[in-house]
């Protein structure tokens, strides 16, 4: 099953919108990482029940060896460049790359961050290069869990009633993730932290597109229905774009859930025959969609390397060149790395030690790194100077107060 460019051209407005939210431009521009989800929960689904439906089973290292290809060694190289410019740029860049590094490698982060009570709202006081590895390690940890789910449940069910039970399981847990979220959001105590970056409690958007996968969207002829779904789905995610903050506990439970919905719909009407499909289908958009993991890896460490600062620019001049620097590593990433990594399998088992080593390595090298850094006399931290919060007219937002 290959990507609809319908959905490959969402993906690219997603990325988009974060990027725009991380240059300080888009308040509520976070919400392309719960479209992501949505996305990620659809495919790996309709994937997975595909592969279920030709053999009558789901091979669960297959699958897993596909996702290591498809994701690490793109992480690798960052977090290999990450390591360099720390190592480079000391104070407190080197101190804390050792426990950045394994937290993204080990797909831990956002657990990580809850740990330390991070406010990702507060992205510019003392910011990590790695800061947007917690998205990738809720969808890793979906990866590892969620095909299991669906061997057990076709244990349980059989093959002519899997479809059917994965998507009962799917709504249960979309349940489940905004209850227990609208729960802890209602307890003033608790910092949103906790909620934000929790897999449990931001499990509705990748839920919401593995009932999508499971029941298969039913794709309309030429519908003025899907015109208009989409339109007004794509003018409901935009308003949220504009106007959150990340702050509102109606958030956390009902407002996730509702730009799942939103999100799936879009996809829907992209995937119809109409106007949203044919501009989603744009082939710039749909080239964007298709590198945009390079790009979401990408931007955040250009964003706080290539500062006002340190550049000596600001206002769009700052914004062009974060896009041409992005675009640069993001294509030389995918043309030199991801394109041609091997694929992990029985038959050449060297290649999945090859990437075990490589993410030690990487692990070990950073630790010992960070280690040498806290032994340094000069801990001067490494911050963003304030000048980038304005250099795109507008700060980014922090929920300070909410921290937990």
């Amino acid at each position: 099953m290959k990507y609809e460019p319908g959905v490959d051209g969402l993906r690219a407005l997603s990325v988009g919108a974060v990027f725009l939210f991380h240059a300080g431009v888009v308040s509520g521009g976070f919400i392309g990482v719960d479209v992501f989800f949505v996305i990620s929960g659809y495919l790996i689904t309709a994937l997975a029940l595909a592969e279920i439906d030709r053999t009558d089973r789901l091979a669960l290292g297959s699958f897993w060896a596909r996702r290591a290809r498809r994701l690490l060694p793109a992480m690798l190289l960052v977090c290999a460049a990450v390591l360099g410019y720390s190592v480079i740029e000391g104070g407190g860049a080197l101190q804390r790359v050792g426990r950045d590094v394994g937290y993204a490698l080990l797909y831990v982060a956002n657990w990580g961050q809850v740990g330390q009570g991070r406010d990702y709202f507060a992205l510019y006081e003392s910011p990590s290069l790695l800061e947007h590895a917690w998205s990738l390690a809720v969808e890793e940890q979906f990866y590892l869990v969620w095909p299991i789910v669906l061997v057990v449940v076709l244990r349980l069910a059989g093959t002519q009633r899997v479809r059917r039970a994965v998507a009962g399981v799917a709504v249960a847990v979309a349940a489940g993730s905004v209850v227990l979220a609208t729960v802890l959001a209602s307890d003033e105590g608790q910092g949103l932290s906790r909620l934000y970056f929790g897999t449990d409690t931001r499990a509705v958007g990748l839920a919401v597109g593995a009932t999508a996968g499971a029941m298969g969207l039913r794709r309309a002829q030429r519908s003025r229905t899907a015109d208009i779904a989409g339109l007004v789905s794509v003018l409901g995610l935009i308003a949220f774009g504009v106007t959150l903050r990340g702050d509102e506990r109606w958030l956390y439970g009902p407002g996730f859930l509702m730009i799942a919905l939103l999100s799936i719909t879009v996809m829907w009407a992209a995937t119809s025959e109409g106007v949203l499909q044919q501009v989603l289908s744009n082939r710039m958009l749909v080239g964007v969609g298709r590198v945009s993991y390079g790009v979401y890896l990408w931007h955040w460490p250009v964003i706080v390397v290539l500062d006002a600062e340190r550049t000596g620019l600001s206002g769009v001049a700052l914004g062009a060149l974060w896009v041409v620097v992005t675009a640069l590593l993001t294509a030389a990433s995918w043309f030199a790395v991801e394109r041609n990594a091997p694929m992990p399998k029985l038959a050449a088992p060297h290649r999945g030690v090859g990437y075990a080593i490589g993410v030690g390595a990487l692990v070990v090298g950073a630790t010992v790194a960070s280690a040498a850094g806290n032994q340094r006399v000069d801990d001067a931290p490494f911050a963003i100077p304030p000048a980038v919060t304005t250099a795109l007219t507008s700060p980014p937002v922090s929920t300070e107060s909410e921290s937990g």
